[in-house]
């Protein structure tokens, strides 16, 4: 089993079908998720899917806290679920994730062999954004003599503490914390970072208890932690593009934000430029 196939029905609406080849991929509302599906019901940030390989199952762990809670052959989801199929419903929205070779017609896929973010009835990126990062392309080749310019940013790299110190019971503590700082604002970079640490602290820990409970969190993790090189990449691709159109203002917000990525980062060289640059 490698690819999912996930199929989103609306009540009254045409079904899309999605194929994954990359995972774990997370479901939700939000514009970051990996599959967003815009409908009032979902919620920001509804579950984690992945493909349990050594007993060949999909899996699905639900977000915790939810306002609107995920059901499963009509019982309400509670500490996950695993099967070769799973068919989930969210208010109006049913959600069958499946192996993608399971599919009996395989003509109505939308996008296949997908490894990177898509949205359900949305486009990923504005068309002004998409501008944006063609405008950066374009100027990072024509103004070679320009040093931030010619060179991309370095990819964001993710520096934990690592901690021998803690017990089950703080770890327990400490992957509450990290839920509590991605519902109180998760779009917040420093909430995201913070829970990352919190999250990856715990993963030593909770493989001497269980296995299945360390791989939900390294999942978590890994998909915060995508988000966050997403986010990065465009704020850096914006960053040259406001450089090359010399607008100030603009290049001061951006290098203000990308410093917020690199909190935990020993890059200082680059956090060194950056600051430089929200000084213009």
């Amino acid at each position: 089993m490698n690819d999912l196939a996930i199929t989103i029905k609306i009540e009254k609406e045409k079904e899309y079908i999605y194929k994954f080849s990359k995972l774990p991929i997370l479901i939700g509302r939000d514009p970051d998720c990996d599959l967003s599906i815009c409908h009032s019901s979902i919620p920001r940030k509804l579950c984690s899917v992945w493909i349990d390989k050594q007993n060949n199952t999909i899996c699905v762990e639900e977000t915790p806290n939810l306002t609107n809670p995920i059901h499963l052959n009509n019982k309400q989801l509670k500490g996950g679920a695993s099967g070769k199929t799973l068919n989930l419903k969210v208010g109006p929205v049913t959600i069958f994730i499946c192996n993608s070779t399971l599919l009996k017609n395989t003509d109505n896929i939308k996008t296949k062999n997908l490894t990177k973010k898509i949205k359900f009835n949305q486009i990923l990126l504005g068309f002004s954004a998409l501008f944006a990062i063609l405008i950066a392309i374009a100027s990072s080749i024509s103004n070679p003599n320009n040093q931030i310019k010619k060179e991309s940013l370095p990819g964001l790299v993710f520096t934990i503490k690592k901690r021998e110190d803690i017990n089950i019971a703080q770890a327990r503590l400490m992957i509450s914390r990290a839920a509590e700082l991605q519902n109180r604002r998760p779009e917040k970079i420093s909430n995201m970072i913070d829970a990352i640490e919190l999250l990856d602290q715990t993963i030593p820990v909770l493989k001497k208890h269980s296995q299945n409970k360390a791989l939900t969190i390294q999942n978590e993790s890994s998909l915060l932690k995508q988000q966050l090189k997403n986010r990065y990449r465009i704020e850096s691709l914006n960053l040259k593009r406001n450089i090359e159109l010399d607008n100030k203002p603009e290049i001061k917000r951006a290098a203000s934000h990308l410093l917020e990525f690199l909190k935990n980062s020993n890059n200082n060289k680059l956090k060194t430029k950056l600051q430089k640059l929200t000084r213009l």
